[in-house]
C-alpha cells in the first residue's frame, strides 16, 4: 500500500510539474513567431490522438472484459467539460503576453477560492471556518505575490483580466469533472475531455489560422506541447490521484505554483522578490490548510 500511494504521489507531482511548466515555454517559443493560437491548437491535435492510442493499446488490452462503455451523454457532457479546460488552456496562455508568467500562475491559483464560493452556491451551504481562512490566506498571498504594496510591478490590466478568467474557467473545469461520468475509467474521461478541448480550440482559432499557420509547429514544439499539455498531465493526474488521499493529492498537485515560478525566474530571467515569494508561500499554507481533514481521514 506505501509503494502504491507512493507511485501515485511521484505521479500526481510530475503531472502537476508538467502543468506548470507550460507557460514559460509559451514565451519562449513566442520569440520563433509562433503566436498562441498555434500553440493551443496544435496541443490539442498532438494530444488528442495520443490519449487515443494509449487507450487502445495498454488499456483496451488489459481490462477488455471489465471496461465500461461511456454513453453518448457520458461523451457529450465530458465533452463540455473538456471546453471549458480548453477555454482555460487558451485564455491563460494569452494572459502571458501581458504579465509575467509568476503574476500568471498566481492568478491562476485564485481557482481556490472560486471553487470554494462556487461549491458553497451550488451546494446552498456555508463555507466551514477553515476554508474562509484559507480564502483570506490566498487574497492576502495574492496581494503579496503580484506585488501591489511596492509598485514594482505594472500590472496590464487585460493580463491580470485573463488570469481570472482562465481562475474561473479552471475552478468550472475541475467542479465539472468532479461531477461528470465518474464510473468510467480515468483514460477515457481524459480523452473524451480532451477532444472537447480540441473542438472548441479548433473553432476559436481556425478563423485567425486561416493566414498564419506554420504546419511546421506539429512536429516541433506541437509535441513538445501536445505530450507535457494535453497527453501527460491528464495521464498521470488521473491515475495517481485515486492511488493517495484526495488531501494528499490536492496538496501535490498546488506544485504547479512553484515549479512556475521557478522556471520563469531560471528561463525567463522573472525577477520575484521575497514578498511575492511570502505570497506564494501563504498560498500554498491555504491550499494545505483546506485539505488537513481530507488527509486525516
Amino acid at each position: 500500500m506505501k509503494n502504491t500511494a507512493l507511485i501515485g504521489g511521484i505521479m500526481v507531482a510530475i503531472g502537476a510539474s508538467s502543468y506548470g511548466m507550460l507557460t514559460t515555454f509559451v514565451k519562449l517559443i513566442e520569440r520563433y513567431n509562433y503566436n498562441v493560437y498555434e500553440i493551443t491548437l496544435s496541443e490539442y491535435l498532438i494530444g488528442v490522438p495520443l490519449l487515443f492510442i494509449f487507450e487502445r493499446l495498454f488499456f483496451h488490452k488489459t481490462r477488455a472484459q471489465k471496461r465500461i462503455k461511456p454513453t453518448p451523454k457520458n461523451i457529450r457532457n465530458l465533452m463540455l467539460a473538456g471546453m471549458s479546460m480548453g477555454v482555460t488552456t487558451l485564455v491563460y496562455y494569452f494572459s502571458v503576453k501581458f504579465i509575467s508568467v509568476s503574476i500568471a500562475i498566481v492568478l491562476l491559483m485564485q481557482s481556490v477560492w472560486i471553487g470554494v464560493l462556487f461549491d458553497s452556491l451550488l451546494n446552498k451551504t456555508r463555507p466551514s471556518l477553515l476554508k474562509i481562512i484559507a480564502v483570506i490566506f490566498v487574497l492576502g498571498g495574492t496581494l503579496l505575490a503580484t506585488n501591489v504594496f511596492f509598485n514594482a510591478v505594472q500590472l496590464d490590466w487585460r493580463g491580470v483580466t485573463l488570469g481570472l478568467i482562465a481562475a474561473v474557467s479552471y475552478s468550472i473545469t475541475i467542479l465539472a469533472t468532479n461531477r461528470t461520468a465518474k464510473n468510467l475509467p480515468a483514460i477515457s474521461r481524459s480523452k473524451w475531455m480532451a477532444t472537447g478541448a480540441l473542438l472548441l480550440v479548433a473553432v476559436v482559432t481556425f478563423p485567425f489560422l486561416l493566414q498564419s499557420f506554420h504546419p511546421k509547429i506539429l512536429y516541433t514544439y506541437g509535441l513538445f506541447f501536445g505530450f507535457f499539455g494535453a497527453f501527460l498531465p491528464a495521464l498521470l493526474l488521473n491515475y495517481g490521484m485515486p492511488k493517495i488521499n484526495l488531501g494528499v493529492g490536492a496538496i501535490i498537485s498546488s506544485m504547479e505554483l512553484p515549479v512556475a515560478v521557478s522556471l520563469a525566474y531560471f528561463l525567463l530571467n522573472e525577477y520575484v522578490n521575497a514578498y511575492q515569494w511570502l505570497g506564494i508561500l501563504l498560498i500554498l499554507t491555504a491550499i494545505v490548510g483546506m485539505n488537513i481533514k481530507k488527509i486525516q481521514n
